[in-house]
């Protein structure tokens, strides 16, 4: 299957200590895209609440295979909730898999708009 790893460690994301994160190997990575690993500095601060969304942009659910999944963090009324979602038929659906805090991504924010 064709496949992307998006990181959801904390310390992966750290170029500094790949051994110590256990961050995947060379060849691991070469296998599949890897997103989200040995990117940031050591000296910069990083967390999963630098991460949430309020939507998933459709240009994104369409490179997304037919039953394949998706996890994001999505933010609600200043709360943010991980969910976990699945391509059927062409659809997306979303299942909650936790709780979690984390402000809104630049470019995930829903526009507003008034409606009746």
């Amino acid at each position: 299957r064709n496949a992307a790893i998006i990181n959801a460690d904390s310390m992966q994301v750290y170029r500094d200590i790949p051994i110590v994160s256990a961050a995947p190997s060379e060849d691991e990575r070469a296998a599949h895209p890897h997103r989200l690993y040995l990117e940031w500095d050591g000296a910069d601060a990083c967390s999963a609440a630098d991460w949430a969304v309020e939507h998933i942009p459709e240009p994104l659910i369409a490179q997304l295979a037919e039953g394949g999944r998706i996890v994001a963090v999505f933010s609600q009324k200043g709360q943010g909730v991980v969910r976990v979602g699945y391509k059927t038929d062409g659809q997306m659906s979303w299942r909650f898999a936790c709780n979690a805090f984390a402000p809104v991504l630049n470019g995930f924010v829903t526009e507003r708009s008034f409606a009746l």
